[in-house]
């Protein structure tokens, strides 16, 4: 294995390997199969479109507003939750590759999180679809998506490198981690809508992964994310970088032993 710091440079000067990698490992799932990761999308569309009809209607809110915004929602939060439950175990898939060959630990996390983006983007098609049957009024807050991934990628980077030691180090962390992603995923407002809590709506205050929900999926309703939306994602994407440097810095040379 490279040097702690060599090991991050090296990593992320290979993005493109990390890339194609993630490409590839996308196609060969699908392999011989006729539309390939479409079934995802095509997966994801009908739970968006159940869970739409069905929750429209005991919310008693119209279809046509209802639906974008379930959609958006769970195509937002397939991606978070992803980019936990594989970052967790990044390096324990890749013991074979860690173990036998020279390659920076880092261009595994990256072909990770890239891996995490392509189905995202195939999702993105659903949400496409559902503007143009119910016009979505986009505005230039729609612009802000690029940030709020921008946000995503850089998070889901040091969350691999760092969860990722973590867990192989303590295998039974991966199953709190799911456990806890489960969890949240009913306290926050994904099917339903913050103001609908009252006066308890402090619930989604003090969900970090809400505020990393809204940064995306309100500019892809052509709203603004609000300030507090954005700082708590900026403090913990800063405080998240820091930690995984002081990590890595002082356990990454023992990872290889631990797997």
């Amino acid at each position: 294995m490279h040097a702690p710091m060599q090991d991050i440079y090296t990593g992320l000067c290979s993005w493109r390997l990390a890339l194609h990698w993630a490409w590839m490992d996308t196609k060969l799932k699908y392999r011989r199969s006729v539309i390939g990761p479409l079934w995802i999308t095509i997966t994801v569309g009908a739970t968006i479109l159940g869970m739409g009809v069905v929750f429209s209607t005991l919310w008693e809110m119209t279809l046509g507003d209802f639906l974008p915004y379930i959609c958006t929602g769970m195509i937002t939060w397939g991606l978070i939750t992803s980019l936990i439950n594989e970052g967790a175990i990044v390096f324990i898939n890749s013991k074979n590759l860690l173990t036998q060959i020279n390659l920076p630990a880092t261009t595994c996390v990256l072909r990770m999180v890239f891996q995490q983006f392509i189905i995202f983007f195939h999702n993105i098609l659903i949400f496409l679809l559902v503007v143009l049957i119910f016009g979505i009024n986009l505005s230039p807050a729609t612009l802000l998506v690029a940030l709020g991934l921008l946000f995503y990628l850089v998070t889901g980077i040091w969350f691999g490198i760092l969860f990722g030691m973590i867990c192989t180090r303590f295998r039974d962390v991966p199953q709190v981690l799911t456990n806890l992603v489960q969890l949240t995923f009913f306290i926050t407002p994904i099917f339903w809508k913050p103001e609908m809590l009252g006066e308890r709506v402090f619930i989604t205050t003090y969900n970090p992964l809400f505020h990393f929900l809204e940064i995306v999926r309100q500019p892809l309703l052509g709203h603004y994310p609000s300030a507090v939306n954005w700082g708590v994602v900026a403090t913990i994407t800063i405080l998240g970088i820091a930690t995984t440097w002081l990590f890595h810095r002082h356990f990454f040379k023992r990872l290889k032993y631990w797997l």
